[in-house]
């Protein structure tokens, strides 16, 4: 079983985050739009720290939905910003997160197209290995109020879906938004998920 964590959205906080996730040895993976000079230097930042944490694509301007643009304009905002990041950092992305997990097959074709391998969603409750295609994930860190979950907590779903990526030699990938573990006061929960998993790793 392997486990891996990415994250959505460019937040001062961020740093902060992976200093947390480099304490548990949680491979990581950062999406950060990248439209102004404070989100370039903060890839910059995480792209240095350590090789546990990765940087991938948000788009440049994080659109609302993706499938409403030309392919002109899709285009821009996926190859723009493989291009602007991979400038900046001098290596190769390969991770396009879909934002807001809109998407549809034009615009995952103009994602392979212009070079990424992998592209995430926000869908939920897979444990499936990372494949070069579409990722789906595990758990997205929040309060209950996905309508997935039923209300069901967040450390009992970690405990079901770690058995059920241990069963199936799996990915147990969780994801999140620094914006919703503030919102919800979420940090001391999520340390308690790396305590969780970091007992896994070892």
């Amino acid at each position: 079983m392997k486990i891996f964590s990415s994250w959505d959205d460019y937040s001062p906080q961020n740093l902060e985050l992976v200093n947390l996730l480099l304490k548990y040895k949680i491979p990581s993976i950062f999406f950060i739009e990248c439209n102004s000079e404070e989100k370039l230097k903060q890839i910059k930042q995480i792209s240095e720290i350590d090789r546990l944490v990765k940087i991938g694509s948000h788009s440049i301007n994080h659109p609302q939905d993706l499938k409403l643009l030309s392919d002109e304009e899709a285009w821009k905002e996926i190859k723009g910003s493989k291009d602007i990041i991979e400038n900046l950092i001098r290596k190769q992305i390969d991770w396009f997160c879909l934002p807001r997990g809109r998407g549809d097959e034009r615009i995952c074709n103009l994602i392979y197209k212009a070079g990424y391998k992998y592209i995430r969603t926000t869908n939920v409750f897979s444990v499936e290995n990372i494949k070069q295609g579409v990722n789906h994930t595990t758990l997205h860190v929040s309060y209950p109020w996905r309508k997935e979950y039923n209300g069901v907590d967040m450390l009992k779903l970690v405990d079901e879906y770690l058995e059920k990526a241990k069963k199936k030699n799996g990915l147990f990938h969780f994801w999140g938004h620094i914006f919703e573990i503030e919102r919800y006061s979420l940090w001391n929960e999520l340390e308690q998920i790396l305590k969780i998993l970091v007992s896994e790793i070892r």
